[in-house]
């Protein structure tokens, strides 16, 4: 069970591609609402008997809220003993007792940080325009010194991509055993030139790889490598929930916020009709999307709320999240062709 706990929409950064806009609500969940929220998890990962919970913590920039992140991890500790915490953050306020404290309590932590200063900058800014990677990098570097699995969270868009395969690098020479880069397919300006871009930057990425025998996890590679197995329908209501600064439960993060996905209440839980929704509209296939060889691995044909955000019909694939597994699937081909090669090389 996952569950995501919105702790405050408020953040000290503006950047430019953020999927929350730029007038962001300014809300904070009060300290009722954190108890309450611990309790109802307890109760949720009971009635699903889950053997794991993961809590993830979020927002806004969720470090705003640092001592109502404490109040809630030390409730929820308190409820579920087999609890675990993540937390992805911009890396501003990574002040001393901060990073103590996300070393301590957190099994996954991660910052977000897109490569060098020039690519970082493009859209990692501060309210008044100003970068803020020289801000960042210092504060993140100690993070990474006291928890040595700390992720690069890298956000790729239109415009950075030509730089992805250098900010990769970058980021594995400062010291990050894993960078996670993750194309914004929510961008609307990604079109077949960019894509062919992002095909070609991750290519040579994998040539890097195979070459020096890198052993750092980039993510988007991995996946490729060792693809994830089908999965089933959106389990949104049930395995996940989002919960949002009023207490207020959504399926995802997708859609925190928006009336129309909300599924219930931290103080009456989740309607049942609501569940059975997203299971009917799970069941439906995509017409345009059957016979393809991405069908039980693409977040499209899984999370139909994906393709309402996007498209406005539940059941009409993004054309970006459908680009973007072709180029998976096209990748992995790639990397098996050039392990092929290398293995033939040194034999001969």
């Amino acid at each position: 069970m996952i569950a995501t706990v919105y702790l405050t929409n408020r953040c000290n950064m503006a950047c430019t591609y953020c999927y929350q806009g730029s007038e962001k609500a300014d809300r904070l969940m009060d300290r009722e609402t954190l108890i309450q929220t611990a309790k109802y998890i307890g109760r949720h990962s009971r009635q699903l008997r889950a053997s794991n919970v993961m809590v993830v913590i979020h927002g806004g920039e969720p470090v705003l809220a640092f001592q109502e992140m404490k109040l809630l991890m030390s409730e929820i500790r308190s409820i579920i003993p087999n609890v675990y915490f993540s937390i992805t953050t911009n890396g501003l306020l990574l002040t001393d007792e901060v990073i103590d404290y996300i070393s301590e309590e957190f099994l996954y932590a991660s910052v977000s940080l897109d490569g060098d200063e020039w690519s970082h900058d493009c859209n990692r800014i501060t309210h008044n325009g100003k970068g803020t990677y020289k801000l960042i990098i210092p504060k993140a570097l100690k993070l990474l010194a006291q928890k040595n699995d700390v992720r690069a969270r890298m956000t790729i868009n239109p415009y950075t991509v030509k730089n992805l395969y250098e900010n990769v690098k970058h980021l594995v020479h400062l010291g990050f055993g894993t960078v996670a880069p993750v194309p914004d397919a929510f961008d609307s300006d990604w079109d077949s030139d960019s894509m062919g871009i992002l095909k070609e930057q991750l290519e040579r990425i994998v040539n890097w790889k195979l070459a020096e025998n890198i052993e750092n996890k980039i993510t988007i590679i991995d996946e490729v490598i060792s693809p994830p197995r089908g999965k089933g329908l959106c389990s949104g209501g049930v395995d996940t929930i989002s919960i949002d600064t009023d207490g207020s439960i959504f399926p995802c993060t997708y859609v925190v916020g928006n009336s129309e996905y909300r599924m219930g209440h931290i103080a009456e839980g989740v309607a049942l009709e609501k569940i059975e929704h997203i299971k009917t509209i799970g069941e439906k296939p995509n017409d345009s999307c059957v016979g393809c060889s991405r069908y039980h691995s693409c977040s499209t044909t899984r999370c139909k709320i994906i393709n309402k955000v996007c498209m406005g019909d539940y059941h009409v694939s993004s054309p970006v999240f459908c680009h973007l597994e072709n180029i998976k699937h096209e990748l992995g081909l790639y990397y098996r062709e050039q392990t092929q090669t290398s293995m033939r090389n040194m034999m001969t």
